[in-house]
């Protein structure tokens, strides 16, 4: 019970944060400072609510390293500002719908969503797999492999700690945000 409160928090956090999801010219800075040329046009098409999240992320994995004694490495940070690259413009209602149906036993979404068309049901297929595309894109675009492999790996359910430090960081950065 415990974990789906923590669940319900975090969507619900999620969702007021995402009502003023502009970023400041502070923000847009401390983004600058960590992105090459790449990485910032592909973070600069990115969803305003998934760019405000993505900055928490990397804020989190840097206020982490300090509590732990550790540096995020330049890749780690840039996979934070860019992991959720791949969702593409979605509307509110269609990510609360996704994390409802997501909720439900398994295969039920899955059957709503579809790799084709535009519309809801796409909307639905690209969440569950913006993880895949992302990593595509960011490998168009000439981003760092070890960048690229975080971002395609960042929705993994299960990691091994000895499989990936990074990965494991990048993903409880990105629950707790």
């Amino acid at each position: 019970m415990a974990s789906a409160w923590r669940s319900a928090r975090y969507r619900a956090c999620q969702f007021v944060a995402g009502l003023r999801p502009v970023l400041e010219a502070e923000d847009a800075a401390e983004v600058a400072a960590v992105l090459d040329e790449r990485g910032v046009r592909v973070f600069v098409t990115m969803d305003p609510r998934d760019r405000r999240h993505s900055l928490a992320v990397m804020r989190w994995l840097r206020r982490d390293g300090v509590a732990k004694g550790a540096r995020p490495s330049p890749d780690l940070l840039e996979a934070a500002l860019l992991h959720d690259a791949g969702k593409g413009r979605i509307w509110v209602w269609e990510r609360v719908a996704f994390v409802l149906l997501d909720a439900l036993p398994r295969g039920v979404s899955r059957h709503v969503e579809s790799p084709s068309g535009d519309g809801f049901r796409h909307a639905l297929w690209t969440l569950r797999h913006h993880a895949a595309l992302g990593a595509e894109r960011l490998e168009a675009a000439g981003v760092r492999p070890r960048v690229v492999e975080l971002v395609r790996r960042h929705s993994e359910r299960v990691v091994d700690a000895a499989d990936d430090a990074e990965l494991l960081w990048l993903i409880e950065a990105d629950a707790d945000n």
